[in-house]
């Protein structure tokens, strides 16, 4: 009775495949016997589709503030951009099957995406599902690539980088790609998603160099928002669930068991890895429990899983995931110590963990009953289940050939794109930040064609004027808000950091006027800042040189005769003398009528000992 009763289950769930599904039947891990098949691949990608909002928040929580709406606009031009040529070639590529020009090497056909009636259902199914997979393996490299690079050569790289994704792709998931036909074992990507985008990322990285004063202090510049960065994390964590589950195409015939058991992986894996990043960074960072190594050690660990998600026991995904987790905090920690500026640690998490999570699956695939229904005819036992050295000899020879392909490829489309239109953005634009330089948002006016700040002294002057009733630390607070989203650029008695005067230095360095007494106006007047950097009293009803007419001022040196702006700087701060620092701040404040000076914390106190100025806590910009 119990056998027939599960013969008619199995009756009522699946369908015949159609003409057009059988002809597919050899595709690897993309047939579809049932409506609940097709129902799960879309209910799958809509979820993988929502990783794109995790990965915003994460980023936009880890870079600075001053970019934090450009690193979201960056991840809807991976969608915008990158979904065009997917849709365009990317998906022939992958998995076109006109013959006789598909090989081991690309599919050919299905370019510009469409389909008969009958096909219709299975074939924008899989497309769907494959795209979210693409946008995802771009998205990563946006958190290599924060905070320096131009948007206008992100949106024509987001359009490349379908290239790079694509072959690898076929490789791993086409009927006839060679790695398949190896047996090399990726359920969900770790490969052509994961290796791909780290290692694009490292590439771009390098080609980038470091963010300006990166690795000046041992201190990374603060996360514009730890809560948005940790929520990212949760979005990413569900959407890898739909990520993971959604590889096996289907939950008809005992797909679903694999669904299960790829569940149960997903989330042990995890845990493992989140335990991992604790245990980390307590004994690390002395008994603290730093945001990143928990966030790292979650990620690192599931994309640890991502080959053998379907296939992994649970107390297989622990170790798989303790480990992911230890190797990608200490490889963020290594690119750390080489100086490798990568913003969010997508290197690390991405490039790192995809090659443990494909050379994990030499070591811990076995061959069972449910591998038949992810036509994995190829795969044999891993080095842990007695299987020899075979299978982690076919994903090594995996982790090499994607990681070949991707820097080759890499290197050249950011080095045309490079060479076309430029990919890192001026020194004072990065210095300014992408939100008000590309988009416009905050208080501070740029004009990017001709790559000047204007004055908006004459707007905080009416900020302040518009709260007469409120206290001399209110007016602070506001001033702070707005130097905090105007990148720092204070309009009124703003403090010249050090990082500031490293900032300008660079500056001239790249915008030496040609002659000789140029050079020497130019270098007086960086001397002359240098100089004179009076003490952190807010002044907002002052008329005194702020940072944003300073920054044009070097910019101009090089169009017309420094010696105005010289002048004005010296008749602006009364430098006279080289003597007691501490009294030309008086009679500055005298000349501008600061009647009060706003109480400064202990941290100013000693920030201006010796009427000096060492870069602070309170208002000192984010660069």
């Amino acid at each position: 009775f119990d056998s027939e009763m599960e013969n008619l289950v199995t009756d009522a769930v699946t369908t015949h495949p159609t003409p057009s599904t059988q002809a597919a039947g050899n595709q690897r891990n993309t047939i579809i016997n049932s409506h609940d098949d097709a129902t799960w691949i879309l209910t799958s990608a809509f979820i993988i589709f929502t990783m794109q909002s995790g990965f915003g928040l994460l980023e936009s929580g880890t870079v600075t503030v001053k970019n934090e709406a450009n690193i979201m606009v960056k991840n809807a031009v991976d969608v915008i951009f990158g979904g065009l040529t997917y849709y365009m070639f990317g998906y022939g590529l992958s998995f076109g099957e006109e013959k006789p020009y598909t090989n081991p090497f690309c599919g050919w056909g299905s370019f510009f995406v469409t389909a008969s009636e009958n096909d219709m259902g299975w074939v924008y199914s899989r497309f769907f599902f494959q795209a979210s997979f693409a946008t995802t393996a771009t998205t990563i490299v946006s958190g290599a690539m924060a905070e320096r690079t131009k948007l206008e050569a992100y949106m024509i790289f987001s359009m490349a980088n379908t290239l790079i994704f694509c072959f690898p792709a076929h490789w791993i998931w086409g009927s006839n790609g060679w790695l398949y036909e190896l047996g090399a074992v990726d359920i969900a990507g770790a490969g052509p998603v994961h290796m791909v985008g780290g290692i694009t990322g490292l590439v771009a990285t390098i080609l980038l160099k470091p963010r300006h004063d990166r690795f000046n202090s041992d201190r990374p510049p603060p996360m514009g928002s730890p809560t948005n960065a940790v929520l990212g994390m949760f979005m990413l964590w569900w959407g890898w669930l739909g990520f993971n589950c959604g590889s096996t195409f289907g939950i008809s015939g005992i797909k679903w068991i694999l669904a299960a058991r790829s569940a149960v992986s997903t989330i042990t894996v995890s845990i493992a890895g989140g335990i991992m990043g604790f245990l980390l960074s307590y004994i690390v960072n002395n008994r603290r429990f730093d945001i990143g190594y928990m966030i790292n050690g979650v990620l690192g660990s599931l994309v640890g899983i991502t080959a053998l998600c379907a296939m992994a026991q649970p107390w297989e995904s622990i170790i798989i995931g303790a480990i992911g987790s230890l190797i990608v905090n200490g490889s963020i920690e290594l690119l750390n110590k080489l100086k490798i500026d990568d913003p969010v640690g997508c290197v690390g998490t991405h490039a790192v963990g995809g090659m443990w999570s494909l050379l994990s699956a030499g070591l811990f695939s076995r061959r069972d009953t449910l591998a038949d229904a992810l036509q994995h005819q190829s795969i044999q036992d891993g080095l842990f289940h007695g299987g020899g050295f075979n299978q982690l000899g076919i994903q090594a020879l995996a982790v090499l050939a994607i990681t070949v392909w991707t820097v080759v490829l890499a290197v050249i489309f950011l080095k045309v794109i490079d060479f076309v239109v430029g990919i890192r953005m001026p020194l004072v634009e990065e210095l300014i930040g992408a939100d008000i330089v590309e988009h416009g948002i905050g208080e501070i006016i740029y004009d990017k064609k001709h790559r000047k700040l204007l004055n908006l002294g004459q707007y905080q002057r009416q900020s302040v004027d518009a709260i007469p009733n409120e206290s001399r630390e209110q007016v602070r607070t506001v001033m702070s808000q707005h130097g905090r989203r105007g990148s720092g650029l204070l309009g009124h008695c703003h403090v010249l950091s050090d990082a500031e005067v490293g900032a300008f230095d660079e500056l001239l360095s790249q915008n030496q006027p040609d002659t000789v007494e140029g050079k020497k106006t130019v270098n007086g007047l960086l001397e002359r800042l240098k100089r004179f950097r009076f003490s952190k009293t807010m002044c907002p009803s002052s008329d005194t040189i702020s940072t944003v007419e300073t920054v044009n001022y070097i910019q101009e040196c090089q169009e017309e005769e420094p010696s105005h702006h010289v002048r004005h700087i010296k008749s602006q701060f009364h430098n006279k003398s080289s003597k007691k620092r501490q009294i030309r701040i008086s009679r500055f404040q005298k000349k501008n009528s600061c009647s009060e000076a706003v109480p400064m914390s202990t941290g100013d106190r000693k920030a201006t000992t010796n009427g000096d100025i060492e870069h602070s806590q309170i208002n000192m910009t984010y660069i």
